[in-house]
């Protein structure tokens, strides 16, 4: 019966010689081909080798996820970090607008001893005292006297 599927189809040839076998239907009187079982131990690699496939997907999904949020968590932190700076940036400048306002020391100095009528401190005009164990402080009085 092969030689007549042979001649009669070309392509059959390949297909015959793959694990089918050719069977005959009664009630229909047509041919047919039915695959041959393969053994328990054929499939055996292959399942393995599907294990080992999902066991990698399995893996490289979790990578994937862990990567996605390390980055995610060191988006956060670089956005807190820029929102940090932003806020040092402008306490920076209100504090030199403030020191800029003062005005120059120099000037500051000038108004304060010829118009004000302050004079420098000199070593004379500081006056070193011991504190005592008790807890009232002396007026400027009793401190010279």
């Amino acid at each position: 019966m092969k030689a007549v599927l042979y001649n009669a189809f070309p392509g059959m040839r390949k297909l015959i010689e793959k694990p089918y076998t050719i069977k005959y239907n009664k009630k229909s009187g047509a041919l047919y081909l039915e695959r041959e079982k393969s053994s328990l131990f054929m499939e055996a690699p292959y399942a393995v080798a599907l294990l080992i496939a999902a066991a990698f997907a399995i893996y490289s999904c979790c990578d994937h996820i862990r990567l996605w949020t390390d980055v995610n968590c060191r988006i956060k932190r670089l956005e807190q970090l820029e929102r940090q700076m932003i806020t040092m940036k402008n306490d920076n400048e209100l504090t030199q607008r403030r020191y800029a306002s003062l005005g120059d020391l120099e000037y500051v100095y000038e108004v304060a001893t010829k118009t004000l009528g302050m004079v420098p401190v000199t070593e004379e005009s500081v006056i070193f005292y011991e504190h005592s164990d008790s807890e009232f402080v002396y007026q400027r009085d009793d401190i010279l006297n």
